[in-house]
């Protein structure tokens, strides 16, 4: 059973709100990946006309301001749910838990499908309208031993030699404090797997850095390197 999630965006080409709204405002479908390197995309988005307030028996019950809404939809969850007889009476509704988002993996891959499907407004929030974004990135031998490590460990975070971390972290940091010396926007770019990782790693010693994966950026996005990181 796949998880859904929602991420509202406002615009004025959608119709009116604050009333149910009817199957034929549905705008579409995309399928995307939430790992370049996956055989096949893992998420759906359904993209309708209306943003929602709540579902009910007659119908979407919409905002009283136009927008639209992108529903991500995990396809291959790893998480099952179960469905059991209540009682001994045949007629009685069975017992049934989808236990939606209980394992690790299927939360991260509808975190990513939120901030894929809000790229647009995370980016912009960090950059403002500019047309060009300067990103700091991992070096690409660094970048593949952490993804590589993280298929062994799982999403607890990848195993590597004692004092990287420290080294990752001390090297993102002193990036950071150059970028925003000169007034730009401190972003480090990485691959969507490592991503959550990387993000709980600088929290708290950079909160000012903004950690985004490589789908989340917009393609009318230009961007520039301004340094990489290694080991």
């Amino acid at each position: 059973m796949g998880g859904r999630a929602k991420a509202g965006h406002d615009t004025r080409g959608a119709c009116c709100g604050g009333r149910s709204q009817p199957t034929r405002l549905f705008l579409g479908v995309a399928l995307v990946r939430s790992d370049k390197r996956l055989e096949r995309p893992d998420l759906q988005f359904n993209i309708s006309a209306w943003s929602t307030i709540d579902r009910t028996a007659d119908g979407i019950i919409s905002h009283p301001f136009p927008g639209i809404s992108i529903s991500p939809v995990h396809l291959a969850p790893e998480g099952r749910g179960t469905v059991r007889l209540r009682n001994n009476d045949p007629f009685a509704p069975p017992e049934i838990k989808f236990n939606f988002l209980r394992n690790e993996s299927d939360m991260r891959v509808m975190v990513a499908g939120v901030r894929i499907a809000l790229g647009r407004s995370i980016v912009q929030g960090i950059a403002g309208l500019r047309e060009e974004l300067p990103v700091i990135t991992l070096d690409a031998t660094l970048e593949q031993t952490l993804q590589d490590s993280m298929i062994s460990t799982g999403d607890s975070g990848p195993g590597f030699e004692p004092g990287l971390a420290d080294r990752i972290q001390q090297s993102l940091a002193d990036n950071a404090r150059r970028q925003e010396a000169a007034g730009e926007p401190a972003v480090l770019l990485v691959a969507p797997k490592i991503r959550p990782w990387v993000a709980r790693l600088m929290r708290y010693s950079t909160p000012n850095l903004a950690v985004l994966a490589y789908n989340e950026i917009p393609e009318n996005r230009r961007i520039r390197v301004i340094a990489a990181v290694g080991r």
